[in-house]
């Protein structure tokens, strides 16, 4: 059995309206990184120094999470993402989340993106992605770069 990795690749914020969270960020001194074009109007990735800061349009990051359309709920706003290295340490990573007391928001699945990702909850209701991205490989240290 795969243990869980010990890092945090990934913090996502769901946000109301993508544009006017660009440009907050922008006002930070903050440019956004990564891929361009498709998915550009869904998210926007800026790299921390090697964590990847993503702000996601609220509809979609909802959808992902298979909540029901509606107003901000609290925890279930953010999401820490881990990138493992197959598509099937997805699914083995999920359910050590699940032995450990998790619960599966949404099972291991193909995404429109050509990964596999899947959600836990931890106890407190804080959800977690665990994703397979081919597009953006993992380094030596299992950190995402972008660009």
């Amino acid at each position: 059995m795969i243990a869980v990795p010990a890092r945090i690749n990934f913090v996502t914020l769901a946000v109301d309206d993508l544009d006017r969270a660009r440009a907050f960020y922008a006002g930070l001194g903050w440019a956004p990184d990564g891929p361009e074009g498709a998915g550009a109007e869904e998210v926007a990735f800026y790299d921390l120094n090697g964590v990847i800061f993503a702000l996601y349009r609220r509809d979609h990051f909802r959808g992902d999470l298979r909540l029901p359309p509606g107003p901000r709920t609290g925890a279930a706003e953010t999401a820490f993402a881990i990138n493992v290295e197959t598509p099937e340490q997805v699914r083995e990573v999920l359910g050590q989340a699940e032995q450990a007391g998790g619960v599966i928001l949404a099972p291991a699945q193909q995404t429109p993106w050509g990964g596999t990702a899947g959600y836990f909850a931890d106890p407190d209701g804080h959800a977690w992605e665990i994703a397979y991205n081919p597009g953006m490989p993992l380094d030596a240290e299992g950190r995402v770069r972008l660009g």
